[in-house]
């Protein structure tokens, strides 16, 4: 039997609104905007982008909760998952954000806890703190988290891979799955640049409808 896996990207894809904006937008207002302006003009690494933006303020464990709460997830998401298990399909989460607040958020939200891949990090003395073994295998200069080499280890468990993703840091993981998912910017690039392998989608019902149709 072929053994499948669907990975999804977290922030964008799983979810409307990224959690480092959501953290900018109600802690760092106008300073904050123009960081994310400076920051996209010169194109910074954006493992140590998150690192400096979250550094910018403190905040309470009740304020973290309340980043939490306001996270808009796909409204289908919850279903799809259900419906991976009666396909067979396992499924993970494989972000460049941060492990700690995409298990957080998933347990809040009252999901089945998801294996999830992503940059290891804290939130201490209020604090969020992204931390990097550089020594990793899929560990990227960029990112922190090679979504490529990530899917390629996958390879020693899986027969066949699913990718959906938004952004740019996900074109290595649909560049490496048998089949990819793509929206926002991941869907932009790929109408420029077209592959038979992803289809364009803008929620997690269109996804399952296709897996459906696939038997």
């Amino acid at each position: 039997m072929t053994k499948k896996l669907f990975v999804s990207d977290f922030d964008g894809t799983i979810t409307e609104k990224d959690f480092f904006l959501l953290y900018m937008d109600k802690f760092l207002g106008e300073k904050g905007r123009k960081y994310l302006a400076d920051y996209r003009a010169e194109n910074n690494p954006s493992y140590q982008f998150l690192n400096n933006v979250f550094a910018m303020a403190k905040i309470t464990d009740d304020q973290y909760q309340e980043i939490l709460a306001e996270i808009i997830w796909d409204s289908y998401f919850p279903k799809f998952l259900k419906d991976l298990q009666a396909m067979q399909i396992d499924h993970l989460i494989l972000s460049a954000g941060v492990a700690f607040y995409i298990k957080d958020a998933i347990a809040r939200q009252g999901l089945p806890e998801q294996r999830v891949i992503a940059n290891s990090g804290e939130f201490r003395n209020g604090m969020i703190r992204l931390t990097h073994d550089k020594s990793s295998p899929i560990f990227s200069e960029l990112y922190g988290i090679d979504k490529g080499k990530a899917i390629q280890l996958l390879r020693q468990e899986y027969d066949y891979i699913y990718f959906a993703g938004d952004s740019y840091p996900d074109i290595p993981a649909a560049e490496q799955a048998d089949m990819a998912f793509a929206k926002k910017a991941l869907r932009r690039h790929y109408e420029q640049e077209p592959s038979g392998r992803v289809r364009g989608f803008n929620d997690f019902r269109e996804i399952a409808d296709y897996l459906k149709t696939q038997g």
